[in-house]
This record gives C-alpha cells, structure tokens and sequence, in this order.
C-alpha cells in the first residue's frame, strides 16, 4: 500500500463495538475514495469473516487471524483505528467507538 493513505480497523468478532463500528467503517470506505480500509481481525479467520461480512453487506479488504499485526501496534483495546499515511507514516491511533 505504498503511497496511499490507510486505515487499519482493529476487530474483534465477539466485541459489539468492533460490530458496531463496521457499518461505520464501510460507508468511511465508500466516502473517502483516497484511502484504503484495512480490517484486521484479530480473532477472526476468513470463514468467519465472510459470514459477518455478508450477513451485513460489507465489502472491506479484510486480514484473517491478525493478532500478530495487532501486537505490533500493540493494540489493547477494540474496535482500534490506525491511520497511515502515504509515506507509511502513523498518523493517528484510535480505540473505542461510541
């Protein structure tokens, strides 16, 4: 991803605000052209990623079982955004949604 802006969606597929903010997370997508939505789930492989996915129309590029990446971030807390930017640059971090 090189030269794009991204944005990296911390998810846990048991935590309702990870739920909650996925909607969110997708009309983000859909608005903000420039840059790409990552979701990394955390406790999540692909088949329960597409499941959650399809039962609530998201299209998001998603990274199955990324308790790795979520360690090098050292992300405590979900639902967590990271925002990247085109020179690979964090320029944000965020957890919770409301």
């Amino acid at each position: 991803y090189a030269g794009k802006k991204v944005m990296l969606f911390f998810f846990y597929r048991f935590s309702y605000p990870s739920l909650k903010a996925l909607n969110a997370m997708q009309q983000f997508q859909n608005e903000n052209k420039d840059v790409e939505v990552l979701l990394i789930g955390i406790d999540a492989g692909e088949n329960e990623l597409n499941t959650i996915f399809s039962k609530r129309n998201i299209s998001l590029k998603a990274i199955e079982n990324g308790q790795a990446i979520a360690d090098k971030y050292f992300i405590s807390a979900v639902p967590a955004f990271i925002s990247i930017d085109e020179k690979g640059i964090v320029k944000k971090i965020e957890t919770g949604f409301g």
